[in-house]
């Protein structure tokens, strides 16, 4: 896992191909930098990416908090399915509004 420069986008954090409770408090140091340091946070997922609920706990959590400090966090690509089935089983997915579905779906609704 490694915070970079993304050309265009102020920081950009790639997340481990395993995203896991096993490293959240290093990908919530990696976030919140990126935030603190950024008015615009892209977060990579691999595209075969499995993150469990807590990484994505935390990122719904991020979304929400840069979104406070009138920042921008989003995801360098639209959640893939292993992400979707997690927000599902998590019942996250169900009536997340705009904001919600900009940041996991890179959509205003739900489809």
């Amino acid at each position: 896992m490694r915070k970079k420069a993304d050309q265009g986008a102020g920081a950009a954090v790639k997340l481990p191909a395993v995203p896991s409770i096993r490293c959240i408090d290093e990908i919530h140091g990696l976030i919140a930098g990126a935030i603190a340091g950024s008015p615009d946070a892209v977060i990579e997922l691999d595209a075969a990416a499995d993150p469990d609920l807590c990484v994505i706990q935390l990122l719904e959590a991020a979304r929400l908090d840069a979104e406070r400090q009138g920042r921008l966090l989003r995801l360098a690509q639209p959640a893939n399915e292993n992400t979707r089935r997690t927000l599902d089983r998590a019942g996250l997915s169900a009536g997340g509004g705009g904001a919600f579905n900009r940041f996991w779906y890179h959509q205003e609704n739900n489809q």
